[in-house]
């Protein structure tokens, strides 16, 4: 409870850090970080030499003290950051209020700024209060998130919780996927909303069929499903992520056991959907001796169907069946559209389903 606290007293507690600092006197750094102990002193009170130690134990945590000679215009952004932050590390408080803290900062001074305020939260156990309009940084350096929307609390809780696409779309009016980064264990928020269909939420009849796995067919799933078509996606396994999200999506799926080769009653059953289709889309997935029948289905609907491919990395990088995916793969190339991305691949449908209605 703040009301009636003296300023002191909270200064003592609290530290801020602002966006944007602009000093109208010429501070070297460490007499910008040396002010930081102003609530520590009395009236007319100079620093003692424990107040020293304690600001230069704040340039050191922050990497600034081979800064202290130097004027503040004369640093870069990220350093200048670092030295706010400093600052208020001086003043001793509990609890630091960080007002968008990477902002105008390029990627690598984010990193260094975001990774101090981790390491301070988790060695020092001080609690960090943050505004980010990032929601990756969000997601990734945040226990705890609150989502405002009109100045009220919309949601709150783990980034889980609170970093749901209907969310993201209620605040943002954004269209957005969802993605767990494993090499982060964190969440991974990217728009889609430049793919959607301007023309609203007309029905839509042609019919998409996915050969995909291992997390590559999400997003073109999400984003087709979102444009009212209808697709379906197979063979694939309950453990990947593209099952999961086909799951989520509605949409009709071919699944089979994990670690095991495509039975063949599995393989027929994908077959009859993809028949009913008028598109395939086969994703940049690596194929080994459990979906290798997959790919010879795709390279089998290649002959009747369009077919498109996604290729960025040669398929020599995602053959592991000593060289027989490489063959279906080289074959399936011969009659089948290539493209480089998901945008690429829905241009190529809408262009598809305009000549199917022409017909």
């Amino acid at each position: 409870d703040l009301e009636g606290a003296e300023e002191r007293d909270i200064a003592q507690d609290m530290a801020t850090v602002p966006q944007e600092f602009d000093s109208s006197y010429s501070f070297t750094a460490l007499e910008m970080v040396t002010l930081g102990r102003t609530p520590h002193l009395g009236p007319l009170e100079s620093e003692g030499k424990q107040d020293m130690a304690v600001v230069k134990s704040a340039m050191e945590r922050t990497d600034t003290w081979r800064l202290h000679s130097r004027d503040l215009d004369e640093l870069s952004g990220g350093e200048k950051q670092r030295v706010i932050i400093a600052k208020a590390l001086a003043q001793e408080p509990t609890v630091l209020l960080l007002d968008e803290p990477t902002n105008h900062l390029d990627i690598s001074n984010q990193l260094t700024v975001l990774d101090i305020l981790e390491d301070l939260t988790e060695e020092e156990e001080k609690c960090a209060i943050t505004t980010f309009h990032d929601l990756n940084i969000a997601s990734k350096y945040c226990d705890f998130l609150i989502l405002l929307h009109d100045s009220e609390i919309y949601a709150k809780g783990t980034p889980e919780e609170v970093l749901t696409e209907e969310n993201i779309r209620d605040v943002y009016g954004a269209e957005v996927s969802i993605r767990r980064i494993p090499e982060t264990n964190s969440l991974s928020v990217n728009p889609v909303s430049g793919l959607m269909d301007p023309k609203g939420t007309r029905e839509r009849s042609f019919r998409v069929h996915f050969i995909c796995g291992g997390g590559t067919g999400g997003p073109m799933m999400n984003s087709l499903k979102r444009k009212n078509f209808t697709v379906s996606a197979g063979v694939l396994s309950p453990m990947d992520d593209d099952y999961k999200e086909a799951r989520r999506l509605g949409i009709e799926t071919v699944e089979c056991s994990p670690f095991s080769e495509i039975p063949e009653s599995k393989h027929r059953k994908n077959r009859k959907m993809a028949e009913k289709s008028d598109a395939v889309v086969v994703t940049e997935m690596p194929f080994g001796e459990g979906n290798l029948k997959n790919l010879e289905l795709a390279e089998e609907m290649s002959r009747v169907r369009p077919t498109l491919v996604i290729k960025q990395k040669p398929i020599e990088e995602r053959d592991f069946t000593g060289g027989r995916a490489k063959e279906l793969f080289t074959s399936l190339e011969e009659r089948a559209t290539t493209a480089k991305n998901m945008r690429e691949v829905i241009s190529h449908i809408l262009e598809l389903e305009g000549k199917t209605a022409e017909r």
